[in-house]
């Protein structure tokens, strides 16, 4: 008697696509995943940044009014050095505040400048940040990082001139 492998030809195995799909399947699962992963990662960062970004706005609106008040309250003839020092303090103390747990994202202190040209005072906000990486450690990208300068000028609009570079 013979064995029903002896009557099938060598090839056939070779020939065979039955479970094809589910191979292919299953190694095209490990680039789709890791790529929702990296989408996940990715809108993490988005929302991070965007609550910094506000953070940023809040604080060069605070500075420039904090800024005028002082200016109004010295009511000294040269009161621009203690004007821009309150701006400075006053809108980096708000950004740590408007941050919140994000701050912990920043990868040094946020920068407030502010200056005063004539009767015009305007502020600039920037922060960089870092925000760890989950799913994108796997391809070996450990944190994404984001940036933001917001430059407010009343003479050009609020936020007019933002530089976004991510």
């Amino acid at each position: 008697m013979k064995s029903k492998l002896s009557d099938t030809p060598r090839n056939s195995f070779a020939a065979n696509a039955r479970g094809s799909v589910a191979i292919i399947m299953g190694f095209s699962m490990i680039p789709l995943m890791l790529a929702a992963g990296v989408a996940a990662d990715f809108a993490v960062t988005q929302t991070v940044k965007a609550r910094l970004d506000a953070a940023a706005d809040a604080a060069a609106l605070a500075a420039i009014k904090t800024a005028q008040a002082t200016i109004i309250g010295i009511g000294a003839s040269n009161p621009d050095p203690q004007a821009i020092a309150a701006g400075e303090a006053q809108g980096e103390k708000l950004f740590l505040a408007q941050a919140g747990r994000n701050g912990a994202n920043l990868t040094g202190a946020p920068s407030v400048t502010v200056t005063i040209s004539g009767q015009t005072v305007s502020a600039t906000a920037s922060y960089n940040a870092a925000v760890a990486s989950n799913f994108g450690r796997i391809a070996g990208v450990d944190t994404l990082a984001c940036k933001f300068a917001c430059n407010n000028d009343p003479l050009k609009g609020l936020f007019a001139s933002n530089t976004d570079p991510l």
